[in-house]
């Protein structure tokens, strides 16, 4: 089923395999739910989850956008 179509985790999902494919906060919420009722649950994603530091975010944020670099101001923009 689709996650709109989702109701939340009832007692029907008590002691059922459930696969969750996704990992946004929809299957994250949906995944959790089903889990509260007694389902065992895996999640299925296409792509691998990259998890950063904020620490290492801050570093990486600071060498793209530095607010003490002056530059010059952007060309105007092109008559229509």
């Amino acid at each position: 089923m689709h996650s709109s179509s989702f109701k939340g985790g009832s007692a029907d999902y008590k002691d059922k395999k459930v696969i969750v494919v996704g990992s946004g906060n929809s299957a994250h919420d949906i995944s959790q739910a089903c889990c509260k009722a007694g389902a065992s649950v895996t999640m299925i994603q296409r792509s691998p989850t990259l998890v950063v530091s904020l620490a290492r975010v801050h570093k990486l944020l600071s060498l793209n956008y530095n607010e003490h670099i002056v530059s010059a101001p952007p060309p105007p923009c092109p008559p229509p």
